[in-house]
């Protein structure tokens, strides 16, 4: 998906980027004013920051793995797997999910947005954005 020639974006767009999280939404109205494209923008740089990083500790195999199948991080341990892991969720940008909702089932899975059945991209948008990031950086290595 290219965020970056969206000039208007649509409702289930920004819902499915979101990942249906009501937080993001609300923080697109009151931090962003709705500006979808300044919220991108903010994220960007935040992920950016986060693949420089990677590029420079050459760890770009194991986030093109993760970005490929967000359960990567629990199916292949390796040092640089696990490092990864633990930078990405300290970074807030990926969350483990062996949690039950209310209704005391496990959240559905749907690979495509990066919701695998152990791990999670935060909001869709942060695995979009680490993608395209990763390919335009990726020859700083």
């Amino acid at each position: 998906m290219n965020l970056n020639h969206h000039r208007t974006i649509d409702f289930e767009d920004v819902w499915r980027l979101f990942g249906g999280n009501p937080g993001k939404l609300i923080e697109l109205a009151n931090r962003f004013d709705w500006n979808f494209q300044l919220m991108i923008k903010s994220y960007s740089n935040v992920v950016e920051k986060f693949v420089r990083e990677i590029i420079r500790r050459s760890y770009v195999d194991e986030l093109e793995l993760v970005i490929e199948d967000i359960d990567n991080l629990g199916k292949i341990i390796t040092p640089k797997m696990m490092n990864l892991e633990k930078m990405l969720i300290e970074r807030n940008l990926v969350i483990y999910k062996k949690w039950t909702t209310l209704t005391l089932d496990y959240p559905p899975t749907h690979r495509e947005i990066g919701v695998g059945e152990i791990y999670a991209w935060q909001v869709p948008l942060y695995k979009y954005i680490a993608e395209e990031k990763l390919k335009e950086l990726k020859h700083l290595k």
